[in-house]
């Protein structure tokens, strides 16, 4: 008698997509993962087979995944990632990663301290910049199901780079708005009153300038959606014991590319029309330049190191023309238990975990003095932290427990950036080496935090739809971020938490400001309740992908969620960055 378990033969069977508690089942494989001798004719997998494919099965049919990008192939399906086929997407990434690290740096250097909008119209600016982020899953419906000449990927990739460029160009040319503070008057005096004003009408061009970046944005967020297609598609290929390991050594290029923007943000932002210290600085002009050229870049890449095949010349079964229309298809894969589950994770905990303080901004420049330099090294010290966490995910905790990670990892966070902020509002610390110091403790189990997000976003990426199903997922995650920060604005709206009152620091003042960190660390550690909602490891998110069901109801309610959240945040965000409107108690005011 045979000692192999059941439990071994499905573990194996999982490799090939396909394992005997399929047979007979209304669920469907996906073609691509199931070796060709045990297919139909029409592609669909044989019945009655109730055996585990062999290893030369498996190989093949990862091979012929393969061959639909022409990805160097190996034995042990290790992707390699500096092929010359392959070096233009590590090129993408990197040049996302800096764009997306250097634009949303600006944000406190030049619309609070430069431009002086007020601290929740900074929170909502930090906020509408990245806004596209929440509207990934329209990208990856084009990528995955309009390809221009026969390329879902390529196009898509230099049509958000063009974008981007052309956005980058027109705020680059145009001349920039005066400070609203003459040159070193931030530095001189934190009495507001006492400061010489240059330029009355600064804060109300901030809405000009956000818009343009706006647009930025949303190019090179085209550009990642179509990026994420290929990657979900290489992770896909590797054996499940070591899937991740292409993923975070992306991960690991992107945030180092993060790294970089912020050390251009610290020297280019530091000089006394920031309410710096230093002599000089960069005009926001040349930056923009700068940032043209990055994009530039990675278009340049894409054409000349990213190969791709045809939709449809290969003849693997995922290229096929799908028989019904993308948005039927999309309606199935929401029905899908594993896909409404995992949204539901995605947006519940990344929404109580990101509720926070609407004036933090305010903080840092009343209360503890942060100059730019000193803000932008902090953030490349958290992003240097977060490119070790993604070293440590890839090489010590592939098959740790998602959920015990996302636990520990949730508690300390928020442990950390209530102490810090309690501390320094009844002035027992007022440093910035502290204020900027003590959150460094919690970047690592942050990047840590966010790289499982970005693991079980893989598993049950839907094959064909993989730009598409991935996009969704990580778009509710994004969208949590700008609906919680909406949320944070009305209910801080209710304390006396404006810039003067924190300017005026009396004891009345830091007590409001108490009571709205301890609202938000409680419902920051309610998100942990969501962890029911996350599977433990690779297997059983597989598990629940194949044997989970599915249910209109939980879908419809999935789109009506997802619908209403992008609606309200992206209202309430630009209503809170427009002066006329800010003043609205649904934009984070005191009411008009």
């Amino acid at each position: 008698m045979s000692t192999r378990s059941r439990g071994d033969d499905e573990a194996n069977a999982l490799l090939a997509g396909c394992g005997p508690s399929l047979i007979g089942s209304t669920i469907a494989v996906p073609p691509s993962f199931v070796p060709t001798s045990m297919l139909e004719a029409g592609g669909y997998p044989k019945q009655g087979v109730d055996r585990k494919p062999s290893d030369d099965e498996q190989r093949k049919s990862r091979k012929a995944l393969a061959r639909r990008w022409s990805e160097p192939y190996s034995e042990d399906s290790i992707v390699d990632l500096l092929d010359a086929s392959r070096f233009g997407l590590l090129v993408n990434y990197a040049c996302i990663g800096f764009l997306n690290g250097l634009l949303p740096a600006l944000v406190y250097p030049f619309f609070k301290l430069y431009l002086n909008m007020d601290g929740f119209q900074v929170s909502a600016a930090a906020t509408v910049v990245r806004l596209p982020w929440s509207y990934k899953t329209l990208f990856g419906l084009l990528s995955d199901h309009l390809p221009i000449s026969g390329y879902r990927r390529k196009p898509y990739m230099l049509i958000g780079w063009a974008i981007s460029i052309v956005a980058l160009v027109v705020l680059a040319y145009n001349p920039i708005e005066a400070p609203y503070y003459k040159a070193g008057e931030i530095q001189r005096t934190r009495e507001i009153n006492l400061r010489v004003i240059e330029n009355e009408d600064a804060a109300a061009s901030g809405g000009q300038y956000l818009l343009r970046l706006l647009v930025v944005c949303a190019g090179y967020v085209m550009t990642d959606v179509a990026c994420d297609g290929v990657m979900v598609e290489m992770a896909q290929l590797e054996p499940i014991e070591v899937r991740g390991r292409a993923q975070t050594t992306i991960y690991m290029v992107r945030y180092s590319a993060s790294l970089a923007a912020g050390l251009v943000a610290a020297l280019c932002f530091n000089g006394k029309v920031y309410g710096g210290t230093f002599s000089w600085s960069v005009a926001p002009n040349s930056v923009f330049w700068g940032c043209a050229a990055v994009a530039l870049l990675g278009c340049c890449s894409t054409i000349l190191f990213l190969d791709e095949t045809r939709a449809g010349s290969s003849d693997t079964s995922k290229s096929k023309p799908i028989q019904t229309t993308p948005m039927h298809e999309m309606w199935r894969i929401l029905q899908q238990r594993a896909i409404w589950q995992l949204v539901a994770f995605h947006f519940w905990h990344s929404f109580l975990t990101s509720v926070s303080f609407s004036d933090l901004s305010a903080i840092q420049e009343f209360w503890v003095g942060v100059t730019p330099l000193n803000s932008s090294l902090a953030g490349c010290v958290s992003t240097a932290l977060v490119v070790f966490a993604t070293f440590l995910m890839r090489e010590y905790y592939l098959n740790a427990s998602w959920r015990w990670i996302m636990l520990t990892c949730s508690l300390f966070t928020t442990i950390v950036f209530i102490g810090v902020n309690l501390v320094t509002t009844f002035n027992i610390v007022r440093s910035q080496w502290f204020y900027l110091g003590g959150p460094q403790f919690a970047a690592i189990p942050e990047g840590m935090r966010s790289v499982v997000a970005g693991f079980v976003t893989v598993e049950i990426a839907e094959p064909g739809f993989e730009g598409a199903t991935y996009a969704l997922l990580t778009t509710v995650h994004n969208l949590a971020w700008p609906f919680a920060q909406s949320v944070t604005n009305i209910v801080d709206a209710y304390f006396d938490v404006s810039d003067t009152a924190i300017a005026s620091d009396t004891l009345h003042v830091r007590w409001q400001v108490a009571y709205c960190l301890l609202i938000a660390g409680g419902v920051q550690l309610l998100g942990l309740v969501t962890l029911v909602l996350l599977p433990d490891q690779k297997q059983q998110a597989q598990d629940l992908k194949r044997l989970g069901g599915s249910s209109r109801l939980a879908g419809r309610l999935t789109i009506v969620g997802i619908v209403v959240t992008l609606a309200w945040a992206t209202t309430t965000n630009i209503l809170a960055i427009h002066r006329s409107t800010a003043c609205l108690s649904i934009a984070g005011g005191q009411g008009c």
